[in-house]
């Protein structure tokens, strides 16, 4: 809770201001003789996600003290460029969330990826060969031809999560108001 020192309008937390008085009898009651409690005022509940509540300051509403909050709009350009970073999260979280490919969860992450780009490559010296593959959730034996899939399908799987970013982006970039940027629908479109 916030309180307003009678004496010298100074703010903060009861502890903060019985610093202030460090003379003060312990048997008094502090709070009452040396402290107004400020209420929290009207604050701003309905704010965009493009704006930012600030305290303003403390003002005195008939006997009580309470806070003040301004309503700040960032610049529109600002804006632009928050959401455009939360994009390229969820693209980031897409890419690298996996799928599902009949009944085996499939990794997506760089590390999975690479390691089966090498596979794949090691298979061409090997043809024929049968790999075991530790899966998500199993294990599973790979021919030449099931590796061939699986890239595939994660390769699938990656470009559908940077396609809906551009695709998102390119909303974000033709938007020309607050209002207009936070219609887009960030969390739209990607692969599951």
């Amino acid at each position: 809770m916030l309180y307003r020192d009678k004496a010298t309008g100074t703010l903060g937390s009861l502890e903060h201001i019985k610093r202030l008085h460090p003379n003060v009898s312990p048997g008094l009651d502090f709070a009452e003789l040396y402290c107004d409690p400020v209420g929290q005022g009207d604050y701003p509940v309905d704010a965009a996600e493009y704006e930012t509540v600030r305290a303003l300051g403390v003002e005195q509403s008939g006997d009580e003290w309470v806070q003040t909050w301004i309503v700040h709009t960032i610049e529109l350009e600002q804006y632009r460029a928050r959401q455009v970073a939360k994009l390229s999260e969820l693209r980031y979280e897409s890419e690298v969330s996996g799928f599902d490919l009949g009944g085996v969860r499939v990794r997506t992450d760089h590390k999975t990826r690479g390691s089966l780009v090498e596979a794949k490559l090691a298979a061409m010296t090997t043809l024929g060969k049968q790999r075991q593959w530790k899966m998500a959730n199993s294990w599973v034996t790979l021919t030449d031809s099931d590796l061939a899939q699986f890239l595939a399908a994660i390769d699938n799987h990656v470009q559908q999560a940077f396609d809906n970013e551009s695709a998102l982006s390119q909303q974000l970039a033709a938007a020309e108001t607050h209002a207009e940027i936070a219609a887009i629908d960030l969390f739209q479109g990607w692969p599951e």
